[in-house]
């Protein structure tokens, strides 16, 4: 397993869905997105859940270690013995009773470069096993990707929208013209845990908090990351990912406060850790580390935008007489393409056609 598992308490056990299932299913898929609307619904009421608000990327805290599911970090004194887990994003991709549970850290990135073939990929840290922090030939790879049109024949979906791959696959289709590196996060190494024991750490309530959530809150535009990860004159930590996705549990009420002291720390720890194992040579300080984080935290994320477009859009719907909101619609969608993920977001939802 990832951990050593920690004192047990028990508390009611939801069954989880058998990870053997096809993942393809598409009614699991609206199933998924289905709960989600029914749990906004009961939250927030019918009366303030638009069919607006619906199509937005979706997040809420769930009992179930399904596959697809997504843990949070809890901050606190564990990961000070356990760096990699500090705020750590992390995709479940395999659970099933009997089996255990792996997952990928997502927010993990490192200044090291794969190279397959003669492409070279951008390298996440997945987690502590078969990792980066073991010899190289104990090392695994994986690929994860966001990209529909690529067929289900090489690639697992994991969620809806959310593909998992080999990299010699990956590079099947790079060298085929049909997809570029920016467009798979490769990851190397991923957290395991044995039959029973993420539920029992989940049970104690001091490592994970467990979500459901929208791809596009998840992995946003992967283009876009690559080349922003590309351009880094410093390696981040990967917290801006875990902060936002925090502030949205804790608009459901969740609350993980820690010692302000404390926190420092273990932020400071798990930079220390990322200069050791995610850098090979030194690349910049903490203080540039945290101006960098602070800048991502401030720039519109892919939720932001994809928010603007829907509003742009139901404006433009709602007064089509009014040349001054459409002429100003117009030129704000035309705006927010600014490459193929943006593009996609303003033609998914109707905005070409709108233009």
């Amino acid at each position: 397993g990832s951990m050593a598992p920690f004192s047990r308490k028990k508390v009611a056990r939801k069954v989880s869905e058998d990870s053997s299932q096809d993942s393809n299913d598409a009614s699991l898929n609206d199933w998924r997105e289905f709960r989600a609307r029914l749990i906004r619904r009961e939250t927030e009421g019918d009366e303030a859940v638009s069919s607006q608000a619906e199509a937005e990327p979706w997040l809420h805290i769930t009992p179930l270690i399904e596959k697809g599911s997504v843990l949070l970090a809890k901050p606190g004194p564990w990961t000070l013995s356990c760096p990699c887990f500090h705020k750590a994003v992390i995709l479940i991709t395999e659970h099933q009773d009997g089996a255990g549970s792996m997952g990928f850290i997502l927010n993990r990135p490192t200044a090291r470069v794969a190279e397959v073939g003669n492409i070279k990929f951008n390298v996440y840290y997945g987690g502590p096993c078969q990792s980066l922090e073991d010899p190289e030939p104990e090392q695994w790879s994986y690929c994860l990707h966001t990209r529909n049109d690529l067929g289900s024949f090489h690639s697992e979906e994991v969620v809806k929208g959310v593909f998992l791959i080999e990299p010699l696959a990956a590079y099947d289709y790079i060298n085929r013209g049909q997809a570029t590196a920016e467009d798979f996060m490769f990851i190397v190494g991923h957290a395991g845990w044995a039959d029973g024991q993420l539920q029992d750490e989940l049970d104690d309530g001091e490592a994970w908090t467990m979500v459901a959530s929208d791809p596009k809150a998840l992995l946003g535009s992967l283009p876009r990351q690559q080349r922003a990860l590309a351009r880094q004159r410093v390696l981040g930590r990967g917290l801006p990912m875990w902060r936002r996705l925090a502030r949205r549990v804790k608009e459901d009420g969740y609350s993980w406060d820690l010692p302000r002291i404390l926190d420092r720390k273990a932020d400071e720890n798990l930079w220390d850790w990322v200069n050791v194992v995610l850098v090979p040579d030194f690349r910049g300080t903490l203080a540039e580390a945290e101006d960098m984080e602070s800048q991502q935290e401030a720039s519109p994320s892919d939720e932001v935008v994809y928010k603007v477009v829907l509003d742009t859009i139901a404006l433009m719907e709602a007064g089509p007489e009014n040349l001054v909101i459409q002429e100003n619609g117009c030129e704000a969608l035309r705006n927010m393409i600014v490459d193929e993920a943006s593009r996609e977001v303003v033609a998914r939802n109707g905005g070409i056609q709108v233009v």
